[in-house]
């Protein structure tokens, strides 16, 4: 076993993925309710029925799915992939909603030469990497719907072929062809890809990370460019989403134990260095622009007081202005401040509040629609789209359950960062406000997680001798 796997024991890694599953289980019986909604457990028992028939006849598709060579394999599931999501590309509105509306104006912006902002002045509420991206893009092909949603299109494909890399370089054969098929045929994913939210790039990124980070607690030989690399892979994510400033030190502890305490204090003060040179020329264009000195965003503050004050939901929602909020750098930071003091002075409400906040993060995958569709369809045909997409959270659930507690995949160190960082979402998600878009970005571990169970052979899956690549190796 690796050495850093870990401050904690396999059954403590074991019982912390059975523990998520508990408070995903208790979101998921808890939503219905908190919507004053009863139907909404039909699609969840249809999905967990659907779950249930996949374990029946997991041997045999195993089989079937085993066919081919890798790259066939490959070929056939990015062609369905790209066939599915064209169908909903085609079925869904063109016109992007909510928060990407925000994104394609700030693209819309850049690529016509009028900086990053709203017309007003420059803005750094939005972190940069996905309007920056659809930035680039427009420059090249021109501003429009269309452009954005085949970027949207892109990116879920992107992210179906990393599932697969990544699943073959930390898995066996047959669990990463598993994840990838569950993750193309994912609704959730489906109706998300035509959209244009940073979810499915910062998931990329996160496997990324992921991998690099297994890879150098498991070798012996450190190449600098690796520490590098991961460094601006950090950057990148944290451009895209500033929760992954935290991501060196979640590496720090998959190396801690592998080597001398200080190499791994050097290799991860390496890997935060690199990144916030990365970041650097954003900061400093924020300095410039705004006259302060801003990481990346002015919303934390925003949405940290809208999840935690008094008369809060638990989700982001309008506030009236405060007291000095005279641009968007004092509102973030007035408003964080506001936040803190009133955790600090409102504890028992401020615990009370991560119960509605993990019952919108896990309790459903439906709300994504507010994104992909925002009620522009009938309200049949939106109900519809919410139920199948609740169907197949459903069953996701249900099969995450049984690897739970039915094999070891928990317990590996060939796919723990990414399962830590799963788990660093979520508790995040507990703080901040939540909604279903935010686990799309973990939707390649839940598949993992699941094919762990699918490709299992049954009673004997906690023995089974198919374990995780590096799982044996010695530090």
């Amino acid at each position: 076993m690796t050495g850093a796997f870990l401050l904690g024991s396999k059954s403590a890694w074991t019982w912390a993925g059975r523990l998520f599953c508990a408070v995903w289980g208790a979101s998921i019986l808890l939503f219905p309710f908190y919507k004053g909604i009863p139907a909404g457990f039909i699609p969840i028992l249809a999905g967990v029925v659907t779950g249930f028939a996949l374990t029946a006849r997991r041997q045999q598709l195993s089989r079937w799915i085993s066919r081919g060579t890798p790259a066939e394999f490959l070929i056939v599931v990015v062609s369905v992939s790209l066939a599915i999501r064209l169908a909903a590309a085609c079925y869904y509105p063109l016109a992007p909603a909510n928060d990407h509306e925000m994104f394609f104006r700030l693209a819309a912006s850049v690529a016509a030469g009028n900086g990053y902002g709203w017309g007003q002045g420059a803005s750094a509420f939005f972190p940069p990497g996905m309007p920056l991206l659809l930035a680039g893009i427009f420059k090249v092909l021109g501003v429009s719907y269309l452009v954005a949603k085949a970027v949207g299109l892109t990116m879920g494909l992107a992210l179906v072929v990393a599932t697969y890399l990544y699943g073959r370089t930390h898995t066996t054969e047959l669990i990463a062809r598993w994840a990838t098929i569950l993750l193309a045929l994912f609704p959730t994913l489906i109706a998300y890809s035509v959209t244009i939210g940073y979810e499915p790039l910062l998931a990329c990124v996160v496997l990324a990370w992921a991998s690099v980070t297994a890879t150098l607690a498991r070798v012996r030989e450190i190449r600098p460019i690796r520490v590098v690399g991961l460094g601006v892979l950090c950057g990148i994510g944290t451009l895209i989403k500033p929760i992954c400033l935290l991501l060196p030190f979640i590496s720090l502890v998959f190396w801690i134990g592998q080597r001398r305490v200080v190499d791994a204090l050097v290799r991860t003060a390496v890997c935060a260095i690199v990144m916030l040179v990365v970041v650097s020329p954003w900061t400093i264009r924020n300095w410039r622009t705004l006259g302060h000195p801003v990481l990346v965003s002015t919303n934390g503050g925003v949405v940290l007081y809208s999840a935690n004050r008094t008369g809060s939901s638990g989700l982001a929602a309008f506030v009236n202005p405060l007291p000095g909020e005279t641009d968007e750098v004092a509102r973030d930071r007035i408003r964080q401040r506001a936040a803190v003091e009133w955790i600090l002075s409102h504890p028992g409400q401020f615990v009370a509040l991560m119960v509605p906040k993990a019952v919108y993060g896990w309790g459903t995958t439906s709300s994504i629609m507010s994104f992909v569709s925002y009620d522009r369809l009938p309200p049949r045909e939106e109900n519809l789209s919410k139920a199948v997409l609740n169907v197949g959270w459903g069953a996701l659930f249900l099969l995450c359950v049984l690897a739970a507690w039915r094999t070891r995949v928990w317990a590996e160190p060939a796919i723990a960062p990414s399962l830590a960082f799963l788990l660093y979402l979520a508790a995040v998600h507990l703080v901040y406000e939540a909604l279903s878009r935010h686990h799309v970005t973990v939707l390649p571990v839940l598949s993992l997680t699941a094919a762990a169970w699918l490709s299992s052979s049954g009673s004997s899956a906690a023995r089974d001798e198919s374990h995780l690549k590096g799982a044996s190796t010695s530090s």
